[in-house]
């Protein structure tokens, strides 16, 4: 008589496991989880602005349409046009710049402010503009493709290290890996062998899972080269290759000239268009169903068992 008591404690405790891992769309206890679907684009007029465009052509596969034309091919001509445009490049290339601002902005270089004012170094940007740049571009609507609308809210925020931001920074390995579990990739800045940089992290490898052990790494695209070739400042970092990913060792304390500072989220405000939102009581009635659903089967074979007793 107390067999299905404890299949109901079973079948309820199952299905909120399922309820919290759907929620949290990652697996429970991953040591190595890497994100599919990151394009990879070269350096473009500025490491910010194209690791931004990384990120921006990761949500532009999933529904958002951030950006017009194909850009899913590695440096595709939308793509790249899209992180600095000829306009940009003729305004702002060239220390100290050599025009007048002539075009209005049009690609996410220019939302950066990469390159921009007579004491901002060629392909260079400041912190400060990098979390706005990327909101402002993923609002604006491009004027050039007619009635295609690629404007979306989106909310971005940076955060530091103790190492950038002695006794306040906040970001470390366990919160990347929380924004890697969540399906977003991270914008990742500091110090590299060759002086600041910004790449996209698009997975993690803790082979312990236990928090600042040393052991963590992160999977990147790095702008600056393909590869881990010999003496450049992935080699120097001491970056690795395997299955095709390259891995950087995290580090967020200055270790020699390479040390990360920054972690830049990026997230969705909504679902992408013809995508209903998930709501957590669609979930829960779905569990009442099914619930209901078994227990009345329970209910019929203790019947047709046991004479009609009920327990």
């Amino acid at each position: 008589m107390f067999e299905r008591p404890f299949k109901l404690i079973g079948v309820i405790s199952l299905l909120i496991i399922l309820l919290i891992f759907c929620h949290s769309g990652s697996p429970l206890l991953a040591v190595q989880l890497v994100l599919p679907g990151v394009p990879v684009y070269h350096w473009q007029y500025g490491c910010a602005p194209t690791s931004g465009g990384m990120l921006l052509g990761y949500w532009d596969a999933r529904g958002y349409d951030l950006i017009a034309g194909d850009i899913s091919a590695t440096d595709s001509a939308a793509a790249l046009d899209a992180i600095a445009s000829t306009g940009h490049v003729a305004d702002y290339w060239g220390d100290p710049d050599p025009l007048a601002q002539n075009h209005v902005n049009d690609s996410l270089a220019d939302f950066m402010g990469t390159s921009v004012g007579g004491g901002t170094a060629d392909g260079s940007t400041s912190s400060a503009n990098v979390v706005p740049g990327l909101e402002n571009f993923a609002a604006w609507d491009d004027p050039s493709t007619g009635g295609i609308n690629e404007s979306y809210l989106f909310d971005a925020a940076i955060f530091w290290t103790i190492q950038a931001w002695p006794g306040f920074g906040t970001f470390n390995f366990s919160l990347f890996k929380s924004e890697i579990d969540a399906l977003r990739p991270v914008l990742l800045g500091g110090m590299v062998p060759g002086g600041g940089h910004m790449v996209i992290g698009y997975g993690y490898d803790d082979p312990d899972n236990v928090p600042d052990s040393g052991d963590e790494k992160f999977a990147v695209h790095d702008t600056w080269y393909d590869g881990v070739l010999p003496g450049s400042p992935s080699d120097q970092l001491g970056a690795t290759i395997s299955g095709g990913v390259e891995w950087w060792p995290w580090k967020q304390t200055q270790i020699g000239n390479y040390w990360i500072e920054a972690g830049v989220t990026f997230l969705p405000l909504g679902a992408p268009p013809g995508v209903p939102e998930p709501a957590e009581w669609v979930m829960l009635l779905i569990i009442t169903i099914v619930l209901a659903v078994w227990h009345k089967g329970l209910f019929i074979q203790s019947e047709s068992s046991h004479g009609g007793i009920r327990f």
